[in-house]
């Protein structure tokens, strides 16, 4: 296992250390973190509870093995090609090595054959410095790439190519000054990183060069082009780069959206940014206004994450759909009071034909009349499924990722909807790891040249009626699939459950998570059949569809009596835990918390020497400890 796999275990890590973060303990009741968790140079994971739970009992509170706390020896890095970056008399100063799996460090010769994996004191220089030099004496153009790799390629096909060390985000003054008075054209890579470093870059040179230009290589004989390399790979050749920058007018000035502040996780080198810090006072003489709230009490607010979660045709499209709409033109949704009227909306999704969104839109006009129309018209987009490659957009494709990123830059919306998650997933959503990157990655697309903006994630819940008993209640927070990590994304989650066993008109909507205003209680809604709108279902009789869905499910029955009764002599807090999570079916994260309050009342005490629980007996009897 690596450390970023368990680290997706603690949401609520904090970074105490180069290699370590401190968390909360899970092998035993811990508000205050107390847990050391150290990534160690042979990749092996420690873990060191300071108030004295075993390694063993933390592994198995988190559902693992000792074992995957080292390294996995099949995915160990080897080294995959060495770049040497030279100063200007050829002579190496220092390399840039690539492992595989892919990973990048920096390494200084020794002076007696062997290497020193560090770059302390080591001026870094542009790649094929002397080549560069030899090429700017005679006026030749110079090919600013973003990897070793690319530039060796442009070098073959005979365009001279460099790239600074480190990758995007890592450009130095004196990468400027080596190019004073150049000829430059900046290929970037087509990501929003690689764009991003292009505009920074040039940015830096264009007051130093003697000319300036920025291509992007198009996709080539039906191949995607991320870089250079790829745009060779699929056919193209020199002269094709050479007519596109003939045709290409001198870069002036960096479009605002292109924004980037460097990629710090790099070893090799850190990119150092100025942290905001503030004393108690500062902060409390701060004036805000709710200019920022677009739903209700901050369910939905500018720059804030949101999810809304139903099982698969539940009707989370349309209520999302209805939702917008709603924001638009001022109208309350579903009760809640709207702001922001001016929001852009751009859904960006791969379910729904053109005939399904024709249908529902054809209702939402009629329903809202002319005026209220061209509101919704002029500050609505929606992704439409209309070729072949609409309806693909895993974001585990670059190419995917780019096309969202262009839509998003071109478009500039002011809130994105993901409807549904599933349909964007990087890897398996199922795994911590995957489902983490899949999120990152929507903020980073979304959030990309304007960081109010609002990714609004549409994501499916557990089915039946076990999951929907889960929409409200205690659990309402494990609702969706892989709750924990989407859980810890959100600001704000309304769970939506089908009503009834029958059909998907009558829907529950409850709070799964509100973290910067008021939950509100759960409440009904009803699908007017004609105008296709929901509506509030005031005679819904909540209770008794809790109690229909399986009430131990959603409110479990459970007491900090009813814990201490099934605790025999002395249980482990895992084992424990599932004797709770069997007898009411609350979640493993409910389990835990029962335990704590249980602990708290003084029926169940903890006993560090042991690692278990015990049972107490009622004060002043013998066996009180």
């Amino acid at each position: 296992m690596r450390i970023e796999e368990l680290l997706t275990k603690f949401p609520d890590s904090k970074k105490s250390g180069a290699n370590s973060w401190q968390a909360c303990c899970p092998a035993h009741p811990d508000s205050n973190p107390s847990l050391s968790i150290t990534s160690g140079t042979d990749g092996k994971i420690l873990l060191h509870c300071h108030s004295g739970c075993t390694p063993e009992a933390i592994c198995t509170s988190l559902g693992l093995k000792l074992s995957d706390l080292f390294p996995d020896r099949e995915i160990r890095p080897k080294i995959s090609a060495e770049y040497d970056y030279q100063d200007a008399n050829g002579k190496l100063i220092f390399q840039v090595v690539r492992f595989d799996p892919k990973t990048f460090r920096q390494r200084t010769p020794d002076g007696h054959g062997g290497w020193i994996w560090k770059m302390d004191g080591v001026t870094r220089s542009l790649y094929r410095l002397p080549e560069v030099f030899s090429a700017i004496k005679v006026a030749k153009t110079i090919y600013i790439c973003e990897g070793e790799k690319d530039c060796l390629k442009m070098n073959e096909m005979g365009l001279c190519a460099t790239c600074n060390p480190g990758g995007a985000g890592k450009w130095q003054d004196n990468y400027t000054e080596t190019l004073r008075g150049a000829n430059v054209v900046i290929i970037p890579d087509k990501d929003p990183p690689g764009r991003a470093h292009a505009q920074m870059v040039a940015a830096k040179l264009v007051a130093e060069v003697e000319s300036l230009k920025v291509i992007e290589l198009p996709d080539l004989n039906g191949k995607p082009v991320k870089d250079a390399y790829d745009f060779f790979a699929a056919g193209g050749n020199a002269l094709h780069i050479e007519a596109m920058v003939a045709q290409t007018p001198e870069w002036s000035t960096p479009p605002p959206e292109f924004e980037f502040h460097g990629t710090p996780d790099d070893e090799a080198e850190t990119v150092k940014v100025k942290l905001s810090i503030r004393t108690p006072d500062e902060i409390l003489a701060m004036s805000f206004d709710d200019t920022d709230i677009v739903l209700g009490d901050r369910l939905l607010a500018k720059g804030q994450n949101a999810t809304i979660c139903g099982a698969s045709s539940v009707g989370k499209s349309r209520l999302a759909l209805q939702m917008a709409c709603c924001c638009i033109t001022g109208r309350q949704f579903l009760g809640f009071e709207t702001r922001a009227p001016t929001l852009r909306w751009l859904f960006i999704q791969a379910e729904n034909s053109t005939r399904r969104l024709q249908f529902d839109l054809s209702k939402i006009r009629a329903w809202l009349g002319d005026h209220d129309w061209k509101k919704v018209n002029n500050q609505l987009k929606l992704h439409t499924l209309e070729t072949d490659n609409d309806g693909f957009l895993s974001l585990d494709d670059e190419a995917h990722r780019c096309s969202i990123f262009d839509l998003i830059a071109e478009d500039k919306p002011d809130a994105c909807v993901w409807d549904s998650l599933y349909n964007f997933q990087i890897g398996d959503l199922n795994k911590d790891v995957d489902m983490a990157s899949s999120l990152q990655c929507i903020s980073q697309l979304t959030k990309s040249g304007n960081s109010n903006r609002i990714p609004l994630v549409l994501h499916h819940a557990l089915t039946g009626k076990a999951g929907a008993a889960k929409a409200t209640g205690e659990d309402r927070a494990s609702f969706s699939r892989n709750s924990k990590v989407l859980h810890a994304w959100t600001r704000g989650q309304i769970n939506v459950a089908a009503g009834s066993t029958e059909n998907s008109e009558t829907l529950v909507i409850s709070c799964g998570k509100n973290s910067n205003g008021k939950e509100f209680e759960p409440f009904s809604v009803v699908l007017n059949t004609e105008t296709m709108i929901y509506e509030i279902d005031a005679s819904f009789d909540i209770d008794g569809w809790r109690e229909g869905m399986g009430g131990k499910a959603i409110t479990p029955a459970t007491t900090v009596e009813r814990v201490a009764e099934l605790c025999r002599s002395s249980m482990s807090k895992a084992e424990l835990a599932k004797l709770v999570m069997d007898d009411s079916g609350c979640s493993r994260t409910a389990a835990f918390n029962w335990l704590k309050r249980a602990e708290k009342a003084e029926l169940l005490f903890w006993s560090q020497p042991s690692e278990k629980y015990q049972k107490l007996m009622p004060k002043g009897s013998f066996n009180s400890p």
